[in-house]
């Protein structure tokens, strides 16, 4: 289960709002290679190439950008990228309980998958795609944090920190004194699930410009194959950066003590609130979900017997009014669509069109 704390509906109140631990894709220290340098000589459809193209040429632009020096204990993720003195989301890594011998830095720069999605195999990242299973998506591969690269500072921390809240992140026990900060725990056999803490808004209210409004991500790490993976991480950063809420079916209440509750803007009571939310929405399937299949079929792997069909993962990501709500027994309310980062991760590593587009509204806010 995945948990996320909600401390702006009810002051005071933490909550449970459930999620998963995925395990199915594993990555471990060796340097990942991005997408576009594995796909090198093949026969790419054109949209691949275009934001192939379209990612170097940024990396290459942010490299003449960084400014130091650096916050006292801070050191980039991502060389060349940050800017201390723009109004960015400070993201900082931090590692709790961790081996001597284990390269956390390089786990934590893989995570971001900021280079575009990685081919992977079951023992982590792999060069020729006959070697691999899968692709592998981290926040900075999905929409919108793939596209908005300039809102965030990467950081990492290091030195050994105290154990994370079982409810959040290190809040004032952090040592670095930073605004706006989003702090990432990568917790060494953390005995409990992945999770985040929201921010100090909640939709359909957005965030003022420039205020310092969210908390953290704990991440479990287990041995050199760790279960906490990419996905998992950018499904977390949803919660924590745009107060997503998971679009998950069971019986368990929402933070208004209902069984089913209301949770602007992918869940919905009944089918009159969510034509409200979402009723211009319905049969929308967002580019991002175009550019995924693009770079599936171009990746050169052997996705198996097992493969989801195509249209089976269009139908997940098209806007409905899709019976059984986010937090209710089956049958009860309406949630945006059947499938989706918020809901099965693992599988399609790309938000719905509905939280898409709240998403970059926070953000357009965030950053006004």
């Amino acid at each position: 289960m995945r948990h996320i704390q909600t401390r702006a509906v009810v002051v005071g109140l933490l909550i449970l709002v459930g999620a998963c631990t995925n395990s199915d894709v594993r990555v471990t220290a060796p340097e990942a290679t991005d997408l576009s340098t594995q796909l090198e000589g093949t026969t790419a459809p054109s949209a691949v190439t275009e934001i192939s193209t379209t990612t170097e040429a940024t990396t290459t632009e942010l490299a003449t950008t960084t400014t130091e020096p650096f916050p006292d204990g801070l050191r980039p993720l991502v060389d060349g990228h940050n800017r201390i003195d723009e109004q960015r989301i400070n993201l900082i890594f931090v590692r709790h309980n961790f081996p001597d011998d284990f390269d956390w830095v390089t786990y934590a720069r893989q995570l971001l998958t900021w280079d575009g999605p990685v081919i992977v195999g079951p023992l982590g990242p792999v060069e020729d795609p006959k070697d691999g299973f899968d692709l592998t998506y981290g926040p900075f591969s999905i929409e919108p944090f793939r596209s908005t690269r300039d809102a965030f500072n990467v950081w990492y921390y290091d030195e050994p920190t105290p154990e994370p809240a079982t409810w959040g992140t290190l809040g004032e026990q952090f040592p670095v004194d930073i605004d706006n900060s989003l702090i990432i725990a990568l917790a060494w056999q953390w005995p409990y699930s992945a999770s985040a803490g929201v921010p100090d808004f909640v939709p359909p209210e957005l965030p003022a410009a420039g205020v310092d409004v969210f908390d953290g991500v704990i991440l479990p790490v287990w041995g050199s194959e760790a279960d906490a993976t990419d996905a998992t991480l950018a499904h977390e950063l949803s919660h924590a950066v745009f107060g997503l809420a998971d679009k998950y079916v069971f019986d368990q209440k929402g933070p208004d003590d209902r069984t089913n509750f209301t949770f602007y803007p992918a869940c919905a009571a009944d089918r009159d609130e969510a034509e409200e939310f979402f009723g211009d929405q319905v049969g929308e399937v967002p580019a991002a979900f175009e550019q995924y299949l693009a770079e599936r079929r171009a990746s050169g792997i052997d996705f198996g017997e097992w493969a989801i069909p195509e249209e089976e993962l269009r139908q997940m990501i098209t806007v409905d009014y899709v019976p059984d709500g986010c937090f209710g027994p089956e049958g009860a309310g309406r949630r945006s669509t059947l499938g989706g980062l918020m809901y099965n991760e693992y599988e399609l590593p790309v938000l719905g069109a509905v939280n898409l587009r709240w998403a970059e509204r926070v953000l357009e806010a965030w950053l006004a």
